[in-house]
């Protein structure tokens, strides 16, 4: 493969301090421990959750008979993917959340999603990142960002045996949701799942490579990840 014919994008969001976090979960800390004045060498201790930033949810982050981050296949980390664009709703509607008529209006341009193939969802949400409230749309007592609906994730695992799943908003659940039924239903279907992906607009709609470089944490519920597309 000559990767200089390549195009190749990043589709991980920078880890700073100050980035959008789940409500509840723990802040992101990066606390300079050694630096080149007193120690010769740089160096810095990092405090964050499994689920900060870009980063992928296991099986068992909803699942306790699930496959850890650690038992996921390196085979499915490298993987061909297609991008559905919702942005045209999520524009009018931020808890707009993916239908069955979104994915066959997809398959009308393109073929039938391939099985063990990896789907996006383009929201367009990652453009607030900088701006944590307007990202989880706080509002009211409930946050307001788009996700997948159920109908759309059954038809997506069962029909097209999809392996797995990313958007590039907070959750793949939507913003109202109070039960996680999504993360539930591919938690115990063995999907894995990103979040908070970002530059999806520079990718192709079909036939592209992800590669996921997940750190295999034992007992992990998911991982930071950087995650890199190849077209």
């Amino acid at each position: 493969m000559n990767l200089k014919k390549k195009k190749i994008i990043d589709l991980t969001h920078l880890i700073s301090e100050g980035i959008p976090v789940w409500p509840g979960d723990p802040r992101l800390k990066i606390e300079t421990v050694s630096d080149f004045k007193n120690d010769s060498f740089y160096m810095n201790n990092i405090s964050m959750s499994e689920h900060t930033g870009t980063h992928i949810g296991a099986p068992m982050h909803f699942y306790p008979f699930g496959a850890d981050v650690s038992e996921l296949s390196v085979n499915d980390m490298i993987i061909i993917a297609n991008k559905i664009n919702i942005k045209n709703h999520t524009v009018k509607n931020a808890d707009y959340l993916l239908t069955v008529k979104d994915i066959l209006k997809w398959e009308e341009t393109h073929d039938p999603l391939p099985a063990e193939c990896l789907v996006l969802i383009e929201t367009g949400w990652s453009k607030y990142w900088d701006n944590p409230n307007i990202y989880f749309g706080f509002k009211h007592e409930a946050m307001h960002f788009p996700g997948i609906s159920l109908e759309a994730i059954m038809f997506l695992v069962e029909e097209r045996k999809i392996k797995g799943i990313g958007i590039d908003s907070a959750s793949i659940d939507g913003g109202k949701s109070m039960d996680f039924i999504i993360n539930r239903y591919c938690s115990e279907s063995n999907i894995y799942h990103l979040e908070n992906l970002t530059n999806l607009n520079q990718v192709n709609e079909s036939g592209f490579l992800v590669f996921i470089g997940v750190l295999p944490i034992k007992r992990g519920s998911g991982s930071p990840c950087r995650v890199v597309a190849l077209q």
